[in-house]
């Protein structure tokens, strides 16, 4: 399977990739390769999300020992959070 190493980096990853996203929006950044990037980078990673979430709680479960890995997955969760937040408040919350 996984180390606990390589879950905390692909974590690390995911999370950087969706702060990227929203500085990218923060900012309006308009660059039609950086939005090429976000349209097909997005649900992969949001995918991606929701599988390492479980993974790295099952691990963790199974090896408490490992503090980096449990702060790269409750960054991970917030990171799903504010994700689905976003996306929810912008179907219905529009005016």
């Amino acid at each position: 399977m996984f180390s606990p190493k390589q879950l905390t980096t692909f974590n690390l990853i995911i999370v950087g990739y969706f702060i990227m996203v929203y500085l990218i929006n923060y900012f309006k950044i308009d660059f039609v390769l950086i939005a090429v990037i976000k349209e097909l980078a997005t649900i992969p990673f949001l995918i991606a999300q929701l599988i390492f979430i479980f993974l790295s709680l099952q691990f963790f479960i199974k090896n408490k020992k490992e503090k980096w890995l449990l702060l790269s997955t409750v960054l991970l969760f917030f990171s799903f959070f504010f994700t689905i937040a976003s996306v929810l408040q912008y179907f219905f919350c529009k005016t």
